[in-house]
């Protein structure tokens, strides 16, 4: 069964049970409209790897901004190693049809991944459409050096155009002390974040198999395995708001925003989440 489900890993399921994406505690004001307008502008931008940031004193000399359309808003994509970060930029900034299936190639060269931790060891600016930036950072926790995080923590003090940081948290692992002590940090220096979960997929324990006579088999999340899913990101959110809840900022309490992003960032989900998070990360930067 593992080798089929090796085989299967990257084959579009279909999805008759409805997973919600998105947790959040208040309406985020944002409409199908919006959605549908991040979705063509990450579509059709030019996306290009604008700025490689590899040490503190480069980041220093800089001022924390790059030479690159330096007053570009920005928002940072944080996590612990192998989280996939950089395969989830793949997915935000690749075109995709209408039906959110598409392929991951636009930027594969840049926004690279592997299965291998501590993969990423730069800060990787990229400027979508000349309207704002997105940053790959290098994993913290397994196969990190302390350099990446003295790189990534100088940033956070010294930037001046960051608008948010999305954390990814592994959705099949959930949060670790490591995510904790991130949050600790954004707190401490004020800056707004929210949860981004990934790796939904891995949920998925056995799809279901249906027989046609013209197309042969077709599989399909299951109920059950949609039920789990949808309950994670449900947990998560009921996490943010104990966390909101307790005045503590130098936990992160008082930056975290309480809305919970899942995510798969391939087609076997359909994509799941990916609109939402690109429309979040459009009007974070003042852009819908």
């Amino acid at each position: 069964m593992q080798t089929d489900m090796k085989k299967d890993n990257l084959r579009r399921l279909a999805i008759p049970f409805k997973l919600q994406p998105v947790q959040r505690s208040v309406a985020s004001g944002l409409t199908n409209a919006d959605i549908q307008k991040a979705f063509q502008f990450f579509n059709r931008c030019e996306t290009k790897l604008a700025d490689v940031v590899s040490n503190v004193e480069q980041l220093r000399e800089e001022g924390g901004a790059t030479r690159s359309s330096p007053n570009l808003p920005e928002v940072m994509m944080l996590g612990r190693s192998n989280v996939g970060k950089s395969s989830l930029i793949t997915a935000l900034m690749s075109p995709l049809n209408n039906d959110y299936v598409g392929s991951n190639n636009k930027i594969k060269e840049f926004a690279r991944s592997s299965s291998k931790s501590g993969f990423t060891q730069y800060l990787h600016y990229y400027n979508c459409g000349r309207k704002l930036k997105i940053i790959d950072t290098p994993g913290y926790g397994h196969a990190s050096k302390e350099a990446h995080g003295n790189l990534v923590l100088r940033y956070l003090q010294m930037q001046k155009n960051l608008r948010r940081v999305y954390v990814l948290v592994d959705g099949y692992v959930g949060i670790s002390p490591l995510d904790h002590e991130m949050f600790r940090i954004l707190g401490a220096n004020g800056i707004p974040w929210n949860i981004v979960l990934t790796k939904l997929d891995k949920h998925i324990t056995k799809p279901g198999i249906t027989k046609s006579s013209k197309s042969g088999t077709k599989q399909f999340l299951t109920e059950q395995d949609a039920d789990v899913i949808n309950g994670v990101v449900v947990n998560a959110l009921q996490y943010v708001k104990t966390m909101s809840s307790t005045p503590d900022a130098e936990g992160g309490n008082g930056t975290v925003l309480e809305e919970v992003f899942g995510t798969c960032s391939h087609r076997r989900l359909n994509y799941m989440g990916i609109p939402e998070l690109r429309a979040s990360v459009l009007s974070t930067c003042g852009l819908l």
